[in-house]
């Protein structure tokens, strides 16, 4: 990973001159309470290798000195501009920053993260070369010390054909590592506006999902590459997973909705995606309902029951559980999956905390729990006797 300059602060009048031209790209990056990220973040952008960019930071409603930090850089840099609203969440910020937009093509980052020097100029060089509307690359993910790349093809692929552009509408419906994100890609201005293309603002999830369904079903043209230039910190992503999150299970629904929707749209909603689809969903409430026993949840047990309730009786959980028999599934998660069909909440409970354990002490949970309730424990004794004697 190459180290990213420090100096953006320390301009000369005469680079800061040289910088001022009609932006090519515009970076849109939205910014809530992100001042421990935000100057690694800005410090890659700023310091592109393209200079004919202009980055705008939306802050929306952030209570710490993001907004400060912000406007320190725009004031060395005029490429940077800051714009401050009310907190009305990430789409609202990225659809306001899109307004304001003057660049021909857009980069949507996330105060969390950074980019290689070079990551614009390759992106719109490729946009360029190959008249595509959408860019897609690599990325690497940040967990602490560890950097994993995360590649998506391995040689450079342009899709214009409605043939050809199915591959990748798979891709979403399996959700393929890469295919999601905004933040690893590039867009044309002029097919967004020409579309109506923008964020959601009603949706407070995987709204970026649902943006990229109507892009990449609008684009004429895109191209995918194996280069890798974004870093994605899985850190900020890491300490939510560990706390309590309301309502955890829309998230998917949206997603779901959203996919089935678009799977009719581009005549792909057979039964073997539709399986997939439901597959996700089982692991996913099962995952939420583990998260919704989750002892950082304040709720008391009567209204966690109620909840679970509500959640097994929707319509959606209810249509992918009936497939689960389809499905091999783990043997923690057919539990669960037996749990759910029964409509026993009682049993979910013991799925939910047994789940949780088995994330802190895997090897006790097998040897003590599941291994005598699935029978196993005397199975693998017949093994192991079998194997001395032979």
């Amino acid at each position: 990973m190459k180290n990213l300059r420090k100096d953006v602060l320390i301009l000369t009048s005469h680079s800061i001159k040289e910088r001022m031209v009609d932006p090519l790209v515009t970076i849109i990056i939205p910014v809530y309470n992100a001042e421990k990220y935000l100057e690694k973040c800005l410090n890659s952008v700023l310091n592109q290798t393209m200079s004919e960019i202009e980055v705008i930071v939306v802050n929306d409603g952030s209570k710490d000195s993001s907004e400060e930090m912000a406007l320190k850089y725009s004031r060395i840099d005029p490429r940077l501009r800051v714009i401050t609203q009310e907190n009305s969440g990430p789409s609202a910020a990225r659809n306001r920053g899109l307004r304001e937009a003057k660049g021909e093509y857009i980069c949507f980052y996330d105060a969390d993260d950074w980019v290689l020097p070079e990551a614009v100029a390759e992106l719109y060089s490729v946009a360029e070369r190959t008249n595509a509307d959408i860019v897609i690359s690599s990325y690497y993910r940040v967990v602490g010390n560890f950097i994993r790349h995360s590649p998506f093809v391995d040689k450079e692929q342009v899709i214009g054909v409605e043939t050809e552009k199915r591959l990748l509408y798979q891709a979403f419906v399996e959700s393929k590592s890469g295919i999601i994100p905004i933040w690893n890609k590039i867009y044309r201005k002029e097919l967004l506006l020409s579309q109506g293309i923008t964020f959601d603002e009603g949706k407070k999830n995987a709204e970026d999902f649902l943006f990229n369904l109507m892009a990449f079903t609008k684009a004429k043209t895109i191209t995918i590459i194996p280069n890798a230039f974004y870093y994605y910190n899985e850190d900020t992503m890491q300490s939510l997973t560990r706390s309590y999150r309301k309502n955890d299970i829309d998230t998917h629904l949206v997603w779901r909705s959203g996919i089935m929707e678009y799977m009719k749209l581009w005549a792909i909603d057979n039964v073997e995606n539709k399986r997939i689809i439901n597959r996700q969903t089982i692991y996913w409430t099962l995952y939420a309902l583990t998260n919704l026993y989750s002892p950082k949840n304040k709720d008391g047990l009567p209204t966690k029951n109620q909840e679970a309730l509500r959640i097994m009786a929707l319509p959606e959980i209810r249509a992918a559980f009936s497939d689960a028999k389809y499905f091999d599934l783990a043997p923690i998660a057919r539990l669960g999956a037996a749990a759910i069909n029964s409509q026993n909440v009682n049993k979910l409970k013991h799925f939910a905390y047994l789940d949780r354990w088995l994330i802190r002490y895997p090897k006790k949970v097998i040897k003590m729990v599941l291994f005598p309730i699935l029978g196993l424990r005397g199975q693998i004794k017949k093994r192991m006797v079998k194997g001395v004697t032979n």
